[in-house]
């Protein structure tokens, strides 16, 4: 397969998406993908921690010119919430309870992801230390997973997303043809891990996050998966790009200024 190249990928989003989209406006899709339905636009990307997912979805969502939903964000932002209420997370039944008063308000601005719980930003706090310890735990809730599975599918109405998490490609998008599962070696990810500052165990992550009932992480069957162990972001990057040209993504885009872009 011809990937392609840099220059080529850079020029994507004037010329394909965004131009196409300009000509035909396209209806918003539906929240509630129906059995069968393609979202062309969804590029579902899953993996463990520290794979590498997070800044290949970023990178590749400014070459694309689409948005990036990091949803592990959306957990970790109820982790802090629940946290700061001094909620009692170990008892599942107080979590559904409180997330029925919760105000959760999920958007796109600048093609980034933003929230509100209870009209407090929580991003500013999604990285603090016990986040970590506990996020793997409030995300295995079921009502947790419930709340934030229409959020997440509501975010299709701001347009075309580069998505990732643990779930995308088996569980939120399910019908998207472009799914991708990012994975390196565990030694690998321990040490990228390390090199962040962070403190929590990848392979304690990897079991609590693959044992839980609903909705555990896994390869979607038809996910495409890159190891990511001796490879540069560009290069994860450039290789997802080949993937998507050919399955077809940009098979819609003016096919003049696709051939000049070449």
């Amino acid at each position: 397969m011809e990937f392609l190249t840099q220059k080529y990928a850079q020029s994507l989003p004037e010329r394909t998406w965004h131009a196409l989209k300009k000509k035909i406006n396209p209806p918003k899709p539906p929240a509630r993908p129906e059995e069968g339905t393609i979202l062309n636009h969804v590029i579902a990307i899953d993996g463990p921690a520290a794979s590498g997912k997070s800044t290949v979805s970023r990178e590749l969502a400014k070459r694309l010119g689409f948005a990036h939903v990091g949803t592990g964000t959306l957990y970790r932002a109820l982790t802090w919430k629940l946290l700061d209420e001094k909620v009692d997370f170990s008892k599942p039944a107080l979590v559904a309870e409180r997330l029925k008063t919760m105000k959760i308000e999920c958007g796109i601005e600048a093609d980034t992801l933003v929230m509100r719980l209870d009209h407090i930003d929580p991003l500013p706090h999604v990285r603090d230390g016990e986040i970590n310890e506990y996020v793997s735990a409030v995300a295995a809730i079921p009502a947790v997973r419930q709340s934030l599975l229409e959020k997440q599918r509501e975010l299709l109405n701001h347009g075309p997303l580069v998505v990732e998490g643990r779930d995308i490609g088996t569980v939120v998008f399910p019908h998207t043809p472009f799914k991708f599962f990012i994975d390196a070696d565990p030694e690998v990810r321990a040490a990228r891990r390390a090199k962040d500052g962070e403190k929590d165990s990848v392979a304690s992550r990897d079991a609590q996050d693959a044992a839980r009932k609903a909705a555990p992480m896994m390869k979607a069957k038809d996910a495409i998966r890159i190891d990511t162990s001796t490879l540069s972001i560009d290069e994860v990057v450039e290789t997802v790009l080949g993937f998507l040209e050919g399955k077809g993504l940009f098979e819609n885009a003016d096919a003049h200024a696709v051939k000049e872009a070449k």
